[in-house]
């Protein structure tokens, strides 16, 4: 049915039109549509999917249509109603307006444009010319990056129009009436597709020039290979950077005392006055300042040492003894971190202070144009617009200095040979690693309230956690050989069970208390977590809760021990092996493992057979025939006792006897009550079959008879009697 449904909408939205009224039945080749599709002027009221090929050409050809369309739409545009006649004109004149645009656009699949410069290399290089180009090429290296990112965005700006056109086509063809709505959302999915249209063009000219911009970037580069490889240095180059480095280390002692001059500005100048703060603030811009400029001393110290350590290697090819030049290297490497990450502080401070000031400015009256406020609000623009600037050199000096790095470590990675070029590779590749390794460990993840949460953060507090259940874990170990040295019983074993179970959640929760309070989680609030746990395990953990506490009981009371020999409501028997935190183990003789929650043993009937005595009585009962000597059954039954190794023989008052319980219905019911020793508590069943053995062989060599049940049936005869008369005459009838 949708297949059917589909194929209508088809064909209705190729129908030819002319205006907004047209003949529904003429119903044109689909080949024809097709060409209709690339030839014929889509018009807004009926509109196929393929719409926008007829203005898919370029040349005169586009030119001729989009005149046609700039005659015809505002004819078509006087046909709707008069209140929306503004709205679909707007749309005309976008669509054409769009269009005329579209016809100027360059076509993106010209020719590349072919570098020729340094073509030719000169014999030598000065380090300062080396520098020149490498600074360019690293310009044209951020150029790419940010013409990357730009395309990147247009990329996405393009698929987003493509999607709402989609949209907005479905919608259109939603509509099976010829009516101005349907118009209108026409008009407008032009107008939207022409201004998609040229995005589409303006991503391809990006791509196009970002393209010619890496085949220069690789000729660039290619070229700032062969000056490095012809690098030349003399004396005078030395001289001259030893006298640049002694008047940078005067002007950054003059730096360090502007700085200070302008900290100690910044005191105690905080206050309600408006003009009090906006001086502070301008104090504290200074100080910004006077941070950059001394940054950026920092930075050019840093360079021409590089720039001298490089000299001294090209005039000193065979020096053996370069460890100080390598230290110097490594610190200037630090050094452009460690500045990277306060140069991306200090633009931020200052962006936001310049959109401060400017607020500041627009919101007061013209009337105060000439007052101490706006002329601080100025000063404070002025030196914002300093500090941009002092970043901007700063950022230059910088890329200098990580050129030189570079060049400084390859060429002693060189100077070690293939394994010290490995090495260099491999420390770099390293600290990348450790740099951005860093970062992610560090940044935030997710906040608890207020605290911030970072990866490390949540790896401190496993790991505190771990640590406090592998001491917990030892300590248990430690009780348990404290237990086996001693040889404790079953209640010293017991209660050495307890103690190690209470210390383990003990310790856990001090572990879990000192890993939250790592992270810097506030416990002052206590109460309200206190309430968010009560309401949770109201809904959900009820059970839980009942069996850890229900354990708690257990091992508090006393009255089921890690040994003891059970029997729980529901028949299961077995010897109680671990007491957790939700359920307590249990061992049946068969060698099954039953996990029974800790509630049960609470709140229903548990039988301890081994809580404060070892030793029970049991009763066998058995039976004899009818007629039989009393005391020779008691002699057999007590002979059985004996042979059995579970009996206690000597025990004083714990004798076996025989007792005649019961008269019943084929036999003289016995019972054999007999105290057994320790090792039979735990084993119910095969002390049961043991004397139920034994009393069988005593009776059968007593010859005394077992009885069973017997059922006798009397069945008086009443066939062959001639007196019988009645079942004579119902057998002659019943053969009637």
């Amino acid at each position: 049915m949708k297949i059917y449904w589909l194929f209508g909408i088809v064909l209705f939205c190729n129908l030819p039109m002319d205006g907004l009224a047209q003949d529904i039945s003429t119903i044109t080749d689909p080949v024809e549509t097709k060409l209709q599709e690339i030839n014929v002027l889509p018009l807004p009221g009926n509109l196929s999917p393929g719409w926008w090929n007829y203005f898919s050409v370029t040349g005169d050809a586009l030119k001729q249509r989009i005149d046609e369309a700039a005659r015809r739409y505002p004819l078509i545009v006087e046909q709707i109603p008069k209140d929306q006649q503004p709205a679909a004109d707007e749309y005309v004149t976008k669509m054409i307006a769009n269009l005329r645009t579209l016809e100027g656009l360059p076509v993106a699949d010209s020719g590349r444009v072919q570098d020729t410069s340094h073509e030719t290399f000169k014999d030598s290089y000065s380090i300062d010319e080396w520098l020149a180009f490498a600074t360019r090429l690293q310009s044209e290296k951020i150029d790419v990056d940010a013409q990357s990112a730009r395309l990147n965005r247009e990329r996405s700006e393009v698929k987003s129009a493509g999607k709402r056109i989609n949209n907005m086509l479905l919608a259109y063809m939603e509509l099976t009436d010829r009516s101005a709505q349907k118009l209108m959302l026409g008009l407008n999915m032009m107008a939207e597709r022409s201004a998609s249209a040229i995005k589409e063009a303006q991503f391809k000219l990006d791509k196009h020039s970002l393209g010619v911009q890496r085949e220069q970037l690789d000729k660039l580069l290619s070229f700032n290979k062969g000056i490095a490889a012809r690098l030349s240095a003399d004396k005078a180059f030395l001289q001259r950077t030893a006298h640049s480095l002694k008047q940078l280390d005067r002007e950054q002692v003059r730096i360090k005392k502007i700085l200070s001059a302008a900290q100690s500005e910044t005191i105690g100048l905080l206050g309600k006055d408006p003009l009090q703060r906006a001086q502070a603030r301008l104090n504290d811009q200074k100080v910004t300042n006077a941070y950059i400029e001394e940054a950026i001393v920092t930075i050019k110290i840093a360079a021409l040492t590089a720039e001298k350590d490089l000299a001294t290697l090209l005039l000193e090819p065979n020096q053996k003894n370069l460890r100080l030049t390598l230290e110097r290297n490594e610190k200037a490497g630090q050094l452009i971190n460690e500045l990277k990450q306060k140069t991306h502080e200090w633009r931020m401070d200052t962006t936001l202070e310049m959109s401060q000031v400017q607020t500041a400015i627009m919101a007061m009256p013209p009337e105060d144009a000439a007052n101490d406020l706006r002329k601080i609000y100025q000063r404070r623009i002025e030196l914002t617009q300093q500090a941009l600037a002092a970043l901007k050199q700063f950022e230059l000096e910088r890329e200098k200095l990580a050129i030189l790095v570079d060049e400084i470590d390859s060429r002693l990675a060189q100077r070690a040979g293939k394994v010290g070029v490995m090495v260099n590779w491999s420390t770099k590749t390293i600290a990348g690693l450790k740099t951005n390794f860093v970062s992610w460990w560090t940044e935030t993840l997710f906040e608890i309230g207020d605290t911030p949460v970072s990866a490390f953060g949540l790896l401190r507090v496993l790991l505190i956690i771990a640590v406090a259940s592998i001491i917990s874990a030892g300590f248990r170990r430690l009780l348990l050989r404290i237990a086996e040295r001693k040889n404790a019983d079953s209640g010293n074993a017991a209660a050495l069970y307890t103690v190690g179970r209470l210390a383990h959640y003990l310790i856990l929760l001090i572990g879990i208390v000192v890993a939250l309070s790592s992270i810097g989680l506030d416990f002052t609030n206590l109460a309200l977590v206190a309430g968010a746990l009560s309401v949770g395990i109201g809904f959900g953990l009820q059970s839980v809760v009942n069996n850890f506490v229900s354990g708690l009981i257990l091992l508090f009371e006393g009255t089921l021990k890690i040994g003891d020999f059970i029997e729980i409501e529901s028949g299961v028997t077995g010897i109680v092996k671990e007491i957790n935190v939700r359920s307590t183990l249990i061992n049946t003789n068969d060698n099954v493992d039953i996990i029974v929650p800790n509630s049960v043993l609470v709140s229903t009937r548990v039988t301890n057979w081994t809580l404060r005595e070892a030793n029970r009585r049991v009763h066998v009962p058995f039976g004899v025939a009818y007629g039989t000597d009393k005391e020779l059954v008691k002699k057999a039954a007590l002979e059985a006792a004996f042979r059995v190794r579970f009996t206690n023989k000597f025990k004083r008052g714990e004798v076996a006897q025989c007792w005649l319980v019961k008269f019943g219905d084929s036999s003289l019911d016995f019972e054999l009550v007999v105290w057994i020793n320790q090792e039979a508590v735990r084993k119910p069943g095969a002390v049961h079959a043991a004397y139920l053995w034994e009393i069988e062989t005593s009776l059968r060599q007593h010859g005394i008879e077992i009885p069973f049940p017997q059922r006798d049936l009397h069945v008086r005869s009443v066939f062959g009697r001639k007196e019988n008369t009645d079942l004579d005459a119902l057998v002659t009838t019943q053969k009637q």
